[in-house]
């Protein structure tokens, strides 16, 4: 009797085939990967091309917990090379790198015709909304203030009050804190004097 394989069988060997024709990652990724061993490289390379860990597994001829223990190791790694990192360097580069970019993509701008220039101001304007969102960020600049909107449901017994005393009463519930829901008022508790 023959025996049919499961559609994840299928796609497990398609992904092993798949793997073993993967050229290497470009130069710039592997940079990236600098102080992983070979295995881990090449988990990473299969993680970063969307492998499931059990894909993983059967390309390297590893049970899928071995996986999971490098994946694990690889997370360390960049975990402990980021505890290194000092905040204000990598925000002055990135700040350098956008008005970098803006520069560069005026001057382009200023050489281009047609939709190639709107192409150019598009990146300036990129650079620049990324480039402001880092400084909110990081608070080097106030965030923009967001216009909301609160509708208040008004039971009844507050739209029978004066007008002061409705203003009281509701200026009294939008002071509490978020989350805390008035009492209920008692029948005849908010009646005139």
């Amino acid at each position: 009797m023959r025996k049919t394989k499961s559609k994840q069988e299928v796609a497990d060997r398609e992904a092993v085939e798949i793997a073993d024709k993967l050229a290497p990652l470009p130069a710039e990724e592997e940079s990236n990967a600098e102080g992983l061993t070979t295995m881990q490289r090449t988990v990473l390379q299969l993680k970063l091309r969307n492998f499931t860990q059990s894909q993983i597994a059967k390309f390297l001829k590893v049970t899928d917990a071995r996986v999971s223990q490098l994946v694990k190791a690889i997370r360390e790694h960049y975990q402990s090379r980021g505890s290194d990192v000092d905040q204000a360097t990598v925000i002055g580069e990135s700040i350098t790198q956008f008005e970098d970019v803006e520069k560069e993509a005026w001057k382009i701008y200023g050489e281009l015709e047609g939709a190639k220039k709107l192409k150019a101001l598009d990146t300036v304007m990129e650079a620049r909304e990324k480039h402001i969102k880092l400084l909110m960020d990081v608070g080097l600049v106030k965030k923009a203030a967001v216009l909301t909107q609160t509708e208040l449901i008004v039971p009844s017994v507050v739209r029978n009050l004066t007008p002061e005393r409705r203003q009281e009463v509701i200026t009294t519930i939008l002071a509490l804190p978020a989350g805390l829901e008035p009492t209920p008022p008692v029948e005849g508790e908010l009646e005139e004097d």
